[in-house]
């Protein structure tokens, strides 16, 4: 097996790994041209060694057949592992796409939730008084309740999910596990808002 007989299909080879290469740096990924191209590669270096093998004498020794055998070996085994290498560089991109879309949503979330509250603030009713203290704790009271309604509305399903998935990823918070599900007051939307930023930056510094 002389070398020139693999000068016709060695750019063939070289471009299909590189093909490979570039598919797989690419962002996002792209699995499943990578995959077409190794196997590519692959077709192409088993139909020379096929075509190498056609040319060899009838009568070509043990020691030809065993080499055969073992290049067949190497190129299957190769295909293998370079499917296997496709796969987990895909699954990783995916991990850590989803982490970062993780962090960014619960980092977007907690300034959203702390705009709310810092809004509701400015046009809180005032503290009750002693002359008007049964009216003045009535209009607390619906104020609060509309507020809880308002949150609920807007963040009450976004901040659950957000919770779930950081629970997952081992983020737990006891502060946020007793108020995330229905804050019923401003004070507990901002401790919510707090922890989720906090969550966030943790996560975004895990490797």
């Amino acid at each position: 097996m002389r070398l020139d007989r693999w000068t016709i299909v060695l750019p063939g080879v070289i471009a299909a790994v590189a093909c490979a290469w570039v598919a797989m740096r690419a962002d996002p990924p792209a699995p499943a041209v990578a995959g077409r191209c190794a196997s590519a590669a692959a077709v192409l270096l088993i139909a020379k060694m096929i075509a190498v093998v056609a040319r060899l004498r009838n009568g070509a020794g043990r020691e030809a057949r065993l080499l055969t055998f073992v290049v067949f070996a190497a190129i299957v085994m190769g295909w293998f592992g370079a499917e296997r290498a496709i796969a987990d560089a895909a699954f990783n991109y995916q991990v850590h796409a989803q982490k970062a879309a993780l962090v960014t949503a619960a980092r977007e979330l907690s300034r959203e939730i702390a705009a709310f509250v810092e809004a509701r603030s400015r046009i809180a009713p005032p503290h009750p008084r002693p002359a008007t203290w049964n009216d003045d704790v009535d209009e607390w009271l619906r104020f609060e309740s509309e507020t809880a309604r308002l949150y609920n509305r807007r963040f009450g399903g976004r901040v659950r999910t957000a919770h779930d998935l950081l629970t997952l990823r081992g983020m737990r918070d006891a502060d946020l596990d007793a108020f995330y599900r229905l804050p019923d007051s401003e004070f507990q939307m901002d401790v919510v808002a707090r922890r989720l930023e906090q969550l966030a930056e943790r996560l975004a510094r895990e490797p």
